[in-house]
């Protein structure tokens, strides 16, 4: 203990170990006070637990959906419209080459409407 007397640690030791001290008393109140907020915070987790998982309960409990409905599929995939535009290079009609390519007249018309509009620009 070199340059310290015994008495001086045993104060220290004393104050150290003190509960009556109002320090302490301070401390106490504010981690009773964070205590709280955190039983408050978790409260209020745990009921908001429960209300997602009636939720997903309720959500299980349905009937599957129905798969949906699958819609017609464009006509003009890049091979169809090659094939559309060879069929009017050679001289035939939008109502030959909707029915030989299987698909409605209008997507013909369509096709080869923007395909003028495109030639022109060249």
């Amino acid at each position: 203990m070199s340059g310290s007397t015994r008495g001086e640690w045993a104060g220290i030791s004393v104050l150290a170990l003190s509960p009556t001290l109002p320090w302490d008393h301070d401390v106490e109140q504010r981690t009773d006070g964070g205590r709280e907020r955190c039983e408050a915070a978790s409260q209020t987790l745990k009921e908001a637990l429960n209300v997602l998982a009636a939720k997903i309960q309720a959500v299980q409990q349905q009937p599957p959906l129905e798969d949906a409905p699958v819609l017609p599929q464009c006509g003009l995939n890049p091979a169809r419209c090659t094939e559309a535009l060879r069929m009017h290079r050679r001289g035939e009609s939008r109502e030959q080459i909707a029915a030989a390519l299987e698909i409605p007249f209008a997507e013909v018309d369509l096709l080869l409407e923007a395909h003028r509009i495109v030639r022109s620009y060249i």
